[in-house]
Order: structure tokens, then sequence, then C-alpha cells
């Protein structure tokens, strides 16, 4: 529709919507009011959609009920997928459930106010008011084509001046139908039936207009991160998330795969073009250790496959950490002959790790606790680990005994060592 009709929305521009109550048994009725009403299966599906709600809890829709601006303006929205999350609005009369809707409509262009920052929510809506919203919302979605929107109503002379452009392309694009008798009633109040009827021929005629190909859905914002302590590490147990966004809702395909199998679980959770997805796996002991790979295929509701994706967007890895393994254990003290100790002597226990290990309590020498515990990493990735223990009188002579126990960072125990690779030992005297 051309700029030359918004100057005459000003005093038309507003319309109808959804309901603030919410009746929603999910049953095959939405509502016990609707049987015999001629809309009732545009009602029925604007329901299903989440469009329309009800009147109250008992499921009353109220299909001959009066239909307030804010109403029909928050059906339109809804009907559109725009978003409404506003907190503020344009207008000093619109609060509470209305206001996102009402002010998503005002800054899509589709509706103005009635004049002094006023846009009066509970008024009803007129007939040719709805149908000028209707074509309004439309044209959010397409150009529309002026040729051949011509009024052919009965009572085309009752149309307002401003409106008539706009009844003209409502009539063209199926958006509104008269009465048996050929007239519209423009001046006439819109009830709530009619309002239903009203958005279920704008959802068609968005179809006829846009008539768009389907295109597969794009993966965006990839994450993947672990349950554990450490969010980029895991061990066997810990669960994986992978997650990342879509511009609708989609299901993963067989293909979709975390190190290899199934994920455990998957969700697809949004609206409008707005989808976060995620996916979790459980770790098993037949897990590779080493980064978690994955391959997100996932598919429409046209059943258009996305475009395998295997790496993150920010960066985000995960590393399966293999229980540490314990090498070159020696054992000395600190006395003149190495070999020996007494009382106050400093024994002390050198292993080595692949990985930064932290003790656990039952790494004890000669039945105690270590005085000291370190883990240094070194330049070849090689941590080496030093564990000393001061001999005290309570100490029995004899050869020293120890059980080197230890975890890595994600929690995972190395098998107990209580043996020297170099036979190195220590004797108490």
């Amino acid at each position: 529709m051309k700029k030359m009709f918004t100057s005459v929305l000003i005093a038309a521009t507003v319309a109808v919507a959804a309901i603030p109550a919410a009746y929603a048994d999910g049953g095959t009725n939405s509502f016990v009011d609707i049987e015999n009403s001629y809309a009732k299966d545009a009602i029925q599906d604007l329901f299903n959609k989440g469009i329309v709600t009800g009147m109250d809890n008992k499921g009353h829709f109220s299909p001959k009920g009066t239909l307030t601006r804010a109403q029909f303006v928050t059906m339109m929205v809804k009907s559109l997928g725009l978003k409404a999350d506003a907190t503020t609005s344009s207008f000093t009369d619109v609060s509470g459930w209305s206001l996102p809707y009402v002010e998503a409509a005002y800054q899509a262009g589709i509706i103005n106010g009635v004049g002094k920052d006023k846009f009066d929510p509970n008024a009803p809506v007129t007939r040719e008011m709805s149908a000028t919203i209707l074509v309004k919302s439309l044209e959010t979605k397409s150009d529309l084509d002026e040729q051949d929107a011509d009024l052919t109503f009965k009572d085309a002379g009752k149309v307002s001046t401003w409106a008539a452009p706009f009844i003209g392309l409502a009539q063209k694009y199926k958006l509104v139908n008269g009465f048996p008798d050929g007239t519209f009633d423009p001046k006439g109040i819109s009830n709530r039936e009619m309002g239903a009827a009203m958005a279920s021929n704008l959802l068609k005629a968005i179809d006829a207009v846009t008539n768009e190909t389907p295109t597969a859905p794009v993966i965006s914002n990839v994450s993947i991160k672990s349950s554990n302590e450490h969010p980029s590490l895991a061990k066997i147990g810990d669960t994986i998330t992978l997650t990342f966004t879509t511009t609708e809702q989609v299901t993963k395909l067989s293909g979709f795969k975390i190190n290899g199998s199934n994920p455990t679980s998957f969700k697809s959770e949004g609206s409008e073009n707005n989808w976060t997805n995620t996916a979790t796996y459980v770790l098993e002991e037949t897990d590779p250790v080493g980064p978690v790979n994955f391959q997100i295929n996932v598919k429409n509701a046209a059943g258009l496959y996305s475009i395998t994706t295997e790496a993150t967007s920010d960066g985000s890895s995960v590393t399966v950490l293999a229980a540490p393994v314990i090498s070159d254990v020696t054992i000395v003290s600190s006395n003149e002959d190495p070999t020996k100790a007494t009382v106050g002597d400093t024994v002390t226990l050198k292993f080595t790790t692949d990985q930064e290990v932290a003790k656990l309590s039952n790494f004890k020498i000669n039945g105690g606790n270590p005085t000291s515990f370190t883990s240094t990493e070194q330049a070849n990735h090689i941590w080496v680990n030093k564990a000393t223990y001061v001999i005290d009188p309570s100490d029995p002579t004899g050869p020293m005994n120890f059980q080197i126990n230890v975890k890595n960072l994600v929690g995972s125990y190395s098998i107990t060592t209580e043996a020297t690779t170099d036979k190195s030992a220590v004797t108490v005297y």
C-alpha cells in the first residue's frame, strides 16, 4: 500500500486481538461455546496456533462478544509473529497484558493512536477499522498491488474516505467478506468471531503474498560445555550440553551425533524466529579420551535439512580426561644416606603424571598424611609431583611404605601405587 494512505490512519488505526484470560485444556474443542459459530474452525485453528485464548478458565470464547481494539491488535501481532516484549508504551492509556502487543503493532506501523498519545484500548472495533488494520498487517509481509482493488459492496458510499482504499485492498486480498445482502456495514462493530475469521484470512493471505520457497534451517551460536566443575573438561558420567540457535523450530536427524553417539535428549524451544536448541549426552565408558566431537544435523517443518555443523561459534570445547597415570616413582631421605632416615629427617616421594593432580585423603607415607604436596607442570607438559613426610618418634623402624592416590581436575582417580619404579627405598632406623 502506498504511503498516500498513511495520513488517514491516524483516526482509524487500531484493532483487535487475542484475549487476556486463558483457557487451554488442549482438547479437541478448545471452547465450549463455539459449536454454533460460523467461525468455529477459524477459532479452533487460531487457538491451536496460540493466537487466541479464552475469556475465562471455563472454556468460554464468547464469539458474539465485543472485540476491543487491544484484543484485535494482539491477534494481529501474534498472527504476524512479531516480537512483543516492550515494557513501556508510546500511549498513555495502555498498560497491563496488552502493552507489549499494542507497542509491537505501533512500532511495526500497523496502528496509530486516536490523538493526544491515546490508543483507547478498550473501545470496540468498527469493521472499517479492522479492515484497515488487516491491510496494514499484510503490508508488513509484502508490497500489495492496488490494481483492481475497487470497492464493490452495496454500501460502499457509507465507507469513510480514509478507509476506502484499505477496504478495497482487504476485499481484493480476501481479508474481509461482506454480508449475504452484499453490504459491508463499515460502521458496524466487529465481534470476536469476526475477529477470528479475519485473523484466519490474514494467515491465508500471508501465505499467498509471500509465496516463499522454504529454506533450510540455519544454525548459529553453537556452544558446548560439560556439567563438570570445569566446563571445558569432562570424565565418564558427566553430561555434555550442546546448544545452538535457529530461526525456526527444528527436529534432530539420525545423523545428529555427540562423540559419535545419539544425544541423550534434544529439545527445540522458542517462538517466532528465535529458537534455542539443546542436546545433551552422558559420557560412557566407551567414550574416548580427548576432545568431544559433534555433528549437528536438523530439519525444519518443511523437511529441509541443515548443513552439518561440527564446530562451535564461541570457541568452546570439551576434553574428556582419562584417569591420571603414575610413573617414575622414587623415594629418598634427606639423611646423609638417602636410603636411611631417622626422627626429624624429611622423606620425599616423587612421581610424574601426564596431567595436574591433587592428592586424595588416602594418600599416605608410612601410614601418615604427607607434610606437603605439590604438582608442577614441566616444559614437556609432564607434571612432577612431590610429597614430603617428616619422620617422627611414632614411625616404626624398618622399610617405609606409601600409597599414592591422586585425582585429576575432573575428579578421576588414579590406581593406587605402592612401589617405586627405580627400586629406591628408605628404611627408618
